[in-house]
């Protein structure tokens, strides 16, 4: 095949074809930036997804393909005439990368088209734009300085032209053959090594400079995505969000409710997460936060909040639905994750994604559970002594003052009418099977009736020559009692040889020894 040689051509328009190469590297990163600016504003929801694919048009990836021709034209130019050609090689390799790279953003926009992409794909999706966009920007200036004849070096302009020397053999028709000459590759990239040596050399400070840029740029986003951007926060640290400030105050994990009862299923479990929360907007905004956004991640799962399960955790904390936050202090509720059992073993954490200055940041959070179903004893008490509950999920304290055992009790109460009261006497018997204890008790503790106290919380134990028994029948305590508690218990306690209560809240036992 018989070609005529370009060189000449090439040397005799060498600023043109620069000029031109620069309008399109131009061109082509205003449009990429134009992707990015659309990414930024898919984080805020400020665009329209069902436009991605508009952004990344055929006329953008001819422009690349352009590019990369010229730079291939310029390079062997470069080769031939022994003159450096770093510049285009180096423009070349991240030309390519940009080819391939809007490819894949062609595909992820034509998903975007169709549904929502996770923040996780969104951010991995801005960072290869922005690493295809911030290297352009330094081509672009390369090509420039080339355009305009400047020699870095010796920081003064110089023709181009009459150092490429443009001689009779560079508009001569050559015979083009087709082969491989191994050893001819091997010493063309020993060469290639060569003259990137001596380059660097030349430019050491250049080179250098650019360098230590680049490292510290590096060494500060990795430290900045550490321990800003990536940050996981422990229980107990305030998270700052655009809105809200949120703290995890406890974590726990439980297969019951808060009256002891079995609720889940035997391969799963609910994670309960008590969090303090306060808005820090005006309260005129009256802001609520969405709980679905904040994610329970177990392993490579992610869970949202259960919002009918809150009713069987009532004495934990209030469970978010869409409470208006307060902005003067904080307020505490509880979102309730229903995760399976073989999930117990991977680590868990909260993450909330923020959108900060068009930007997402996910705010990790890891939780440290505690089993609310592994039952431990706290404390022993006699009578008249107080139990504090605070460390539990009960608040308050709670005080027996005295029992009593006996066939019948007579238990008086005022039953009320808007104004009219009226003096109620009802007797408290037992059946044949036992006799009737009764309780009198001090009950300081919040959102929980005397006999909710009774009937959900507490157990009666005696022994008889050592030799440990249960002591409840039937729980015979009125729903309007106050101050007293009523079982019918086994006819053995009169004459066991020690009586106790055993108050039972969540993993917590306390014991109250009555005889």
């Amino acid at each position: 095949m018989i070609l005529k040689k370009p060189y000449a051509f090439l040397i005799k328009h060498f600023k043109g074809i620069h000029l031109i190469l620069s309008l399109l590297m131009i061109y082509i990163a205003y449009k990429i930036n134009n992707i990015l600016n659309f990414v930024k504003g898919y984080i805020n929801n400020s665009v329209n997804p069902s436009l991605a694919t508009n952004y990344i048009g055929p006329i953008l990836f001819i422009s690349v393909l352009v590019v990369i021709g010229i730079l291939l034209s310029l390079y062997i130019l470069m080769r031939y005439k022994k003159k450096p050609k770093l510049l285009y090689l180096i423009n070349i390799l991240i030309y390519s990368t940009i080819f391939f790279a809007l490819f894949y953003l062609l595909l992820s926009f034509q998903t975007i088209e169709r549904e929502l992409a996770d923040p996780k794909t969104i951010r991995f999706i801005r960072d290869i734009i922005r690493i295809i966009l911030y290297p352009e920007y330094i081509c672009i200036l390369f090509m420039v300085i080339r355009t305009l004849g400047f020699d870095i070096k010796r920081f003064e302009f110089k023709s181009d032209i009459k150092e490429l020397d443009i001689d009779v053999t560079d508009n001569e028709e050559i015979e083009l053959e087709v082969g491989i000459d191994t050893e001819k590759i091997k010493r063309r990239g020993r060469r290639q090594l060569r003259e990137l040596k001596y380059y660097v050399l030349e430019n050491k400070f250049f080179v250098f400079t650019i360098l230590g840029i680049t490292l510290f740029s590096i060494i500060t986003l990795t430290i900045y995505n550490f321990l800003v951007v990536n940050k996981v926060y422990k229980e107990g640290e305030v998270v700052d969000t655009m809105n809200f400030k949120v703290v995890i105050e406890d974590s726990y994990i439980t297969k019951k409710n808060d009256y002891g009862n079995t609720i889940s299923s035997d391969d799963s479990y609910f994670v309960i997460i008590k969090i303090n929360v306060k808005s820090k907007l005006s309260d005129s905004t009256k802001y609520k936060l969405s709980p679905n956004k904040f994610l329970l991640i177990v392993g490579d799962n992610s869970y949202v909040p259960d919002l009918k399960q809150y009713n069987n955790f009532k004495l934990i904390g209030v469970g978010y639905k869409n409470q208006i936050l307060n902005s003067n202090d904080f307020d505490e509720y509880i979102l309730v994750y229903n995760i399976q059992d073989s999930e117990m073993k991977e680590k868990m954490y909260i993450k909330y994604d923020d959108v900060v200055n068009n930007d997402i940041k996910s705010n990790k959070i890891k939780i440290n559970l505690k089993d609310l179903d592994e039952v431990g004893l706290e404390n022993t008490y006699n009578l008249n002594d107080i139990i504090d509950l605070n460390n539990s999920i009960l608040k308050g304290n709670l005080k027996f003052t005295e029992f009593d055992i006996n066939d019948t009790f007579l238990y008086e109460y005022n039953y009320c009418v808007n104004s009219y009261c009226e003096q109620i006497k009802n007797n408290i018997t037992s059946s044949d099977k036992g006799n009737i204890i009764k309780l009198v008790v001090e009950n300081n503790i919040e959102k929980l009736s005397t006999f909710d106290l009774s009937n959900n919380f507490i157990n009666l134990k005696y022994t008889i020559k050592e030799k440990e028994y249960t002591g409840l029948i039937e729980n015979k305590t009125p729903t309007t009692a106050k101050t007293e508690i009523y079982f019918e218990i086994d006819n053995n306690v009169v004459n066991a040889d020690s009586v106790w209560l055993e108050i039972t809240v969540r993993n917590k036992l306390y014991k109250y020894i009555l005889k």
